[in-house]
């Protein structure tokens, strides 16, 4: 079965000269790198300041600093090959003695994936589920210690395969991000974007080498490393490397510049498509990035040096396409395992490779739920009974249209389900109605914030105001749709979410004022141009959700509904102490 079109996030460590196959000319104040484990345990600051500033392939492997494995060279102009050497070798004789190290092939501006989340024992049932895939637990050896990770070579190919299924040469983008720079003093959980290019090819999983030929109740391995090869070149034509180095020059000689201004940060509804060193990365994910990489290359076009307009052009051509690739209903899939089709992914990607691009898949739904063995291959039709049949033609208006809603949003099959069997909704304390969703489809936001499967506003946002090639040909449809980037439902919701993050900053409320500047700056499309005369208005929907209260100075404040119930609780509780009669205790 075929997979749906992604992207991939690749981890790198921060380096002093952009990534081009050098040892830092400066290792030892290069503390950014330390904050990958790997590094921080075994880097050897004399041992890399004696070779510091030299290309890898001029020296031996013994020689290269560890951050090799962790895709330090990935702007290398040259081919190189590390051997590898599985890391139980040393440790577990019995279970991997047989193990040789083994050859990786690094050709010229690639990088080294490694998926480590599809790797976990713990996520390989689900992912085997959820992608129809052979995996088995009963297949992992026996070891004499215990390990998180799977280890068998049939497990590994099945879900190191189904990972590279999705990603198309030319096609897929490939994000390369860091946890640490120097000159974000505290990026806290966000990634830092490094650089932004296209798939060019993905060479699939080796097979370690072994000492003997007789592997006969043996266990066997793949190397984790899938080989990506990237569009990324030093003229930046076909992809770019944000100018962090040029910025933080500038910063040198110009106090008054602060090259944080320019960091552009992975999007923070996303940042699990943006970690394990290796990842999937949505549609949406890779909007909100290019998104971010755009804001960061405004600012810096005027005072970097670089072809900064060329790149901008770049992100705008992947934008198109991306939106296209999309489509409207990004989110079909996990609509129709929400309603109850076990393979609801697959009979997604089969009608939405029907349809084509940026096209409405519903009337094609209608059909394979009506006849499904007309319209899809023999195995997924089989996986649509004449019980689901019965369900889809009896199914109330307003449940196929909150169906519907839900498959605008890119958001997951346990996402969806929460939101549309009213069951699950009921059992995760969500008191929303169908009606009310179809209402205000910010709510999706709002309702699920403190739920296990939280949907963020930006992934709402995205599936209300997408670009304008989905907006004027599949428009949504009353009452869901907003009349415009000030609708105050969207106001509300961005208020939510301005409070819910000053909450978290341990603000319990925001000046209103403070609450307008901060939608007012947000990196969104539409923008939301609030202002105090049109946040009056939105106060007549805020309901129990946002409170007003005057500051001493008679200006208003917001606080969360939550925040002012448990404010109340706890005056009351205090109260009630102070008003108490001291208890009379006669005790020596």
């Amino acid at each position: 079965m075929g997979h749906s079109l992604k992207h991939i996030s690749i981890r790198v460590p921060w380096h002093d000269t952009a990534w081009d196959g050098r040892v830092c000319a400066n290792p030892r104040l290069n503390g950014s790198c330390l904050k990958l484990k790997r590094i921080g345990q075994e880097r050897n600051d004399a041992a890399e300041e004696s070779v510091a500033g030299q290309f890898l392939k001029d020296l031996p492997q013994e020689k290269w600093p560890c951050c090799v494995a962790e895709r330090v060279a990935f702007m290398a102009p040259f081919e190189y090959t590390r051997i590898a050497n599985h890391p139980y070798k040393r440790t577990s004789e019995g279970s991997h003695g047989h193990f040789k190290a083994t050859p990786l092939r690094h050709p010229a501006y690639s990088a080294p994936a490694v998926p480590f989340a599809w790797l976990l024992e713990e996520s390989m049932n689900k992912l085997g589920e959820d992608y129809g895939l052979d995996v088995k637990a009963e297949r992992e050896p026996v070891l004499g210690f215990k390990t998180q990770w799977v280890q068998n070579r049939d497990n590994q190919k099945a879900l190191l395969d189904c990972f590279c299924g999705h990603l198309k040469p030319k096609q897929s983008l490939c994000f390369f991000y860091a946890k640490k720079v120097p000159f974000v003093e505290d990026a806290g959980g966000n990634r830092i974007l490094i650089g932004v290019g296209r798939v060019l090819h993905l060479s699939p999983c080796i097979e370690y080498e072994y000492d003997t030929d007789n592997l006969k109740g043996k266990l066997r391995s793949v190397l984790w490393e899938l080989m990506v090869q990237h569009s990324i070149r030093p003229d930046f034509k076909d992809g770019f490397i944000l100018p962090y180095h040029a910025a933080m020059e500038l910063a040198a000689g110009n106090h008054d510049f602060d090259p944080a201004s320019i960091a552009a940060f992975a999007p923070e509804d996303r940042l699990l498509e943006f970690s394990h060193a290796s990842q999937l990365v949505t549609h949406d994910g890779a909007i909100a990035c290019l998104l971010a990489c755009a804001e960061s290359l405004r600012i810096g076009r005027d005072i970097l040096p670089g072809s900064w307009e060329r790149c901008l052009t770049w992100i705008d051509r992947r934008l198109s396409e991306l939106w296209k690739a999309r489509g409207p209903c990004p989110g079909l899939g996990a609509a129709l395992c929400a309603f109850g089709i076990d393979l609801g992914t697959f009979v997604a990607r089969a009608i939405l490779d029907k349809v084509g691009d940026n096209a409405d898949p519903w009337p094609l739904v209608d059909q394979v739920l009506k006849e499904p063995k007309k319209h899809l291959p023999g195995d997924l039709a089989l996986g649509i009974g004449a019980t689901i049949r019965t369900k889809w033609q009896r199914l109330p208006d307003e449940r196929r249209n909150l169906l519907k809603l839900i498959s605008r949003f890119e958001i997951n099959r346990d996402q969806a389900t929460v939101v549309y069997v009213q069951e699950e909704r009921e059992a995760a304390n969500i008191d929303c109605s169908d009606k009310a969703i179809l209402a205000n489809p910010y709510l999706l936001y709002e309702s699920t914030r403190l739920t296990a499967n939280p949907i963020s506003v930006w992934t709402v946002d995205r599936g209300v105001f997408p670009e304008e090639v989905i907006r004027k040909i599949h428009p949504l449809s009353e009452p869901t749709t907003l009349d415009a980037g000030t609708d105050a439902r969207r106001v509300r919701a961005l208020t939510v979410k301005i409070l819910e993050n000053g909450a978290n900053s341990g603000n319990t409320l925001m000046p209103q004022d403070q609450v307008i500047l901060a939608i007012r700056n947000l990196n969104i499309k539409p923008g939301c141009d609030v202002d105090g005369d049109l946040m009056d208005v939105a106060k007549d929907i805020f309901e129990d959700e946002i409170f007003e209260t005057p500051l001493e100075n008679g200006n208003p404040a917001l606080q969360l509904g939550r925040l002012s119930q448990m404010g109340d609780v706890i005056r009351k509780s205090i109260d009630k102490r102070i008003r108490g009669k001291r208890l009379s205790v006669d005790a020596n």
